[in-house]
């Protein structure tokens, strides 16, 4: 199973927000210090435990086809993306806010 990459740069940050433009197909993710995640080419996104506390662990991404089971599990929706050019990223966190993003590409 491979792990595309693992962005550590964002340990430990807070998810304050969420903002979804349709219009441009973006999704952000409002952090702390005016900071912003920012995905593009959403196809489809789903978030579990949004609090007053949303501490980032770690954003994995994935291959579609290489996603491990307990990612499956969890969101048994995937399943409609195997063996398809996205990728999935998943957000891992110590507390709060976790989920999966579904898009073509992304950046900060």
């Amino acid at each position: 199973m491979e792990n595309l990459h693992v962005y550590k740069d964002y340990h430990d940050i807070s998810i304050n927000g969420i903002y979804h433009d349709k219009s441009q197909n973006i999704l952000k993710l409002l952090c702390d210090n005016s900071q912003e995640i920012i995905f593009s080419n959403i196809l489809q996104f789903e978030f579990n435990f949004f609090s007053d506390q949303n501490v980032i662990f770690e954003i994995n991404s994935y291959k579609t086809n290489e996603l491990p089971v307990p990612i499956m599990e969890d969101y048994p929706f995937l399943k409609n993306y195997i063996n398809t050019d996205l990728l999935i990223f998943y957000i891992n966190s110590s507390v709060g806010l976790s989920g999966v993003i579904i898009c073509e590409n992304k950046y900060k």
